[in-house]
């Protein structure tokens, strides 16, 4: 209760502590319930960690029934105060059309928009977006530029997919050495 205070008082390390807490918890956990009701709380006020927060654990069930309309709702209150991740992953859902029509055009833009924040995920889903022409002509160039930079931000499966592009020739000259 001491913790829910705090963050509810603006403290940013308790906020962080509960946002941690119930996205790897069991929801059996004692105090779940309690660390929820503070991201309701949070969420209402309109918080964009805790909106999306309550995305993730509406799209994955965790706590809460799974609902994607409720997931979506929040990622996109989230979202529209640019919290990348929540751009990211409403972004996916645009993509697979769960709780919300499909439509590969937003879900590009809403990639974009968390990828030019330097969210790596977003940038290696917008290098696979331009791979594929979703909501975007193929470019493989532009794909190589963001597979490139969250590669460079560390993430494996950009690596790999950088690598591919420079073994086939794809948007950058081929060079075997560079893709391995």
């Amino acid at each position: 209760i001491e913790l829910k205070t705090r963050a509810e008082s603006g403290d940013s390390n308790a906020q962080q502590y509960l946002i941690n807490f119930l996205s790897q918890a069991d929801a059996q956990v004692p105090g779940y319930d309690t660390a929820l009701a503070w991201a309701r709380s949070a969420a209402s006020r309109n918080d964009p960690g805790a909106r999306f927060l309550l995305g993730y654990l509406y799209e994955h069930g965790q706590g809460v029934p799974r609902d994607y309309t409720q997931a979506a709702q929040n990622y996109e209150t989230a979202a529209l105060q640019g919290h990348s991740i929540a751009q990211n992953n409403l972004a996916h859902l645009y993509s697979n059309g769960l709780g919300v029509s499909k439509d590969v055009t937003r879900a590009f833009r809403l990639f974009l928009a968390a990828a030019q924040q330097g969210n790596r995920i977003a940038q290696w889903n917008l290098g696979h977006a331009y791979c594929d022409g979703d909501g975007t002509p193929r470019d493989y160039a532009q794909a190589a530029r963001w597979f490139r930079a969250a590669a460079e931000l560390g993430d494996p499966l950009a690596q790999h997919d950088l690598g591919v592009l420079y073994f086939r020739g794809q948007g950058v000259p081929v060079d075997y050495a560079e893709a391995a």
